[in-house]
């Protein structure tokens, strides 16, 4: 009886965990960073320089590349920093349209810079897992 739920629970962790790891392993950086950039700037459409919870999920996204932080000095510190962010290009409002244009990796995979349209004006970010996004000089 044992061996049938260790084998129950083997063909469960094959069928439904396998794949989600499988692409979590596989997911490129270029994929990652443009989904992260996407979740960015996405959420500060919604929310704009407000407290909102949009904007929060903004500053989280470029903070951390999270939805979420669990302590609230974690949250205002991202929120400071994106707020320097959008400062240092004259962005520190509610955008109205924005696109991703192309993301490229790094040649050692580790980053990606992602190029995007807001508002009109293209712009390129660099983006690094785990660290706040930054602007490409």
């Amino acid at each position: 009886m044992k061996k049938l739920i260790i084998l129950a629970v083997l063909i469960a962790l094959v069928v439904f965990v396998w794949p989600k790891l499988k692409e979590v392993m596989t997911t490129s950086e270029g994929a990652k960073a443009e989904k992260r950039v996407e979740a960015m700037l996405k959420a500060w459409a919604l929310g704009g320089t407000s407290n909102s919870t949009e904007a929060q999920t903004a500053a989280c996204q470029f903070a951390e590349g999270r939805s979420l932080l669990s302590d609230r000095d974690g949250v205002a510190l991202a929120s400071d920093k994106f707020d320097k962010f959008r400062i240092r290009k004259n962005l520190y409002k509610k955008i109205k349209d924005y696109k991703i244009l192309d993301v490229t990796e790094s040649a050692d995979g580790n980053s990606a810079t992602v190029n995007c349209e807001i508002d009109g004006k293209q712009y390129s970010m660099v983006v690094i897992e785990g660290e706040p996004i930054r602007w490409a000089e």
